[in-house]
């Protein structure tokens, strides 16, 4: 995990699911920026469909915000991809990551395009009189809905009240058992992402907030 990459993964202005994409490649890589992890285990890093992932990795890659190298076994089959995430990189923008993006999807949907008709013959005929149809995906551009809540925050939001809720976590026994940095981004992570567990402590939160807030006001201790 580089803590240095994933400050600049939550420093950027990226949208929130391409910066918990940004964010977990940095929590598995070390700091010269290298890691090798499946795609599946990104996705699920993330909390996001493992189309979502693959659309932005191709879109990182295209940018030259991350490069990809094919490792090999001992026997020469293929094994996992090494990524190198380039921190010198200009393109950590969210207008021109979510350009590549779409530009990938777009591309991707081309290629399912159906545009043919099978004659008798069994050969296959392009017919330009019929429809083009196109196959979309679902939850394309969303996390998991199995694993979040409806409820988010912004990074506006998690900046202005994320000291507080990290002291309200602790008072409540939920503490760092290694890194507190980790931790930290770990539950800002989650704030944006909206998970359920830590939306549900951030509303008990601000409930005893405004409670707090109220006894101030009425001059209470």
């Amino acid at each position: 995990m580089s803590l240095k990459i994933m400050s600049i993964g939550f420093e950027s202005n990226l949208k929130p699911t391409a910066k918990l994409i940004y964010v977990a490649i940095a929590d598995f890589a070390n700091d010269d920026g290298e890691c090798f992890p499946s795609q599946s285990k990104l996705a699920e890093k993330a909390s996001v469909s493992i189309s979502t992932m693959k659309y932005y990795l191709r879109a990182f890659e295209n940018l030259g915000i991350i490069k990809t190298e094919q490792l090999y076994r001992n026997n020469g089959s293929k094994s996992s991809l090494l990524y190198k995430i380039n921190i010198e990189s200009k393109n950590l923008e969210k207008s021109k990551v979510e350009a590549a993006y779409q530009e990938c999807r777009k591309s991707k949907e081309q290629k399912k395009s159906h545009n043919v008709t099978i004659p008798m013959n069994g050969q296959k005929k392009e017919n330009k009189n019929l429809p083009k149809v196109t196959i979309q995906k679902s939850n394309c551009d969303g996390l998991e809905s199995s694993y979040i809540n409806h409820q988010s925050l912004d990074e506006e939001e998690v900046a202005k009240y994320f000291a507080d809720f990290y002291s309200y976590l602790n008072s409540i026994g939920v503490v760092a058992k290694k890194s507190k940095q980790m931790h930290m981004n770990r539950i800002k992570a989650n704030l944006l992402k909206g998970h359920k567990t830590t939306m549900q402590n951030f509303n008990d939160f601000q409930v005893a907030r405004g409670i707090k807030q109220e006894k101030k006001i009425k001059g209470e201790k």
